[in-house]
């Protein structure tokens, strides 16, 4: 068996979030035709400005790799769609909650408050579908930006690092945090 690396554990970590709701139940709203129509008339390029967009409404920072990623992570967790992606049915989602709240046409060209009362209207829309989706986007986009997913490698003592830590003063790997995933970390894993 080879060993799992920390930014492997990152990645299952973000795909059992989702996968998580997945167990419980699959957000049928982005399996609606409304939404799978959206999702298939939209372009890559309109669901990565979508997910920029979250990840600056989340964590202020329009964090282009991170909305990568979490698409990516999204597309891989969650069931197809018979037209577009899972994430290209958020985007319309999103996009559908922005016009209906009358903050704009699009999601990623709403303002960034606005953005945020978008993401305040699903979380307490009274579909459980919706709130499920709001409390699965809102948490990936703070993960990912925050975390070395994005990285091209992974963390390492004295390694590559991500801007924002320098923001909150956080160092990075410590040289305890590589023996406590030999020692007592979770089976496989070992930090490379």
């Amino acid at each position: 068996m080879s060993e799992i690396t920390r930014r492997d554990f990152l990645a299952m970590g973000g795909k059992t979030v989702v996968a998580g709701g997945l167990i419980l139940t699959i957000p049928k709203a982005l399996y609606d035709p409304r939404w799978r129509g959206a999702a298939a008339a939209l372009a890559p390029s309109d669901v990565q400005a979508t997910f920029t967009a979250l990840v600056e409404a989340v964590t202020t920072v329009a964090d282009e790799k991170a909305a990568a990623w979490i698409i990516a992570e999204f597309d891989k967790a969650l069931p197809p769609l018979p037209e577009g992606s899972p994430s290209s049915a958020v985007a319309a989602v999103l996009d559908s909650y922005t016009v209906k709240g009358g903050y704009g046409a699009t999601f990623s060209s709403a303002d960034p408050d606005a953005r945020r009362s978008v993401l305040g209207d699903m979380v307490k829309d009274p579909t459980p579908d919706i709130r499920q989706i709001a409390n699965q986007i809102l948490p990936f986009a703070s993960f990912t930006h925050w975390s070395d997913a994005t990285l091209d490698a992974p963390a390492t003592v004295g390694g590559p690092r991500l801007p924002q830590w320098d923001e909150v003063a956080w160092p990075g790997p410590a040289h305890s945090y590589l023996d406590t995933y030999r020692d007592g970390g979770p089976h496989r894993f070992h930090p490379k």
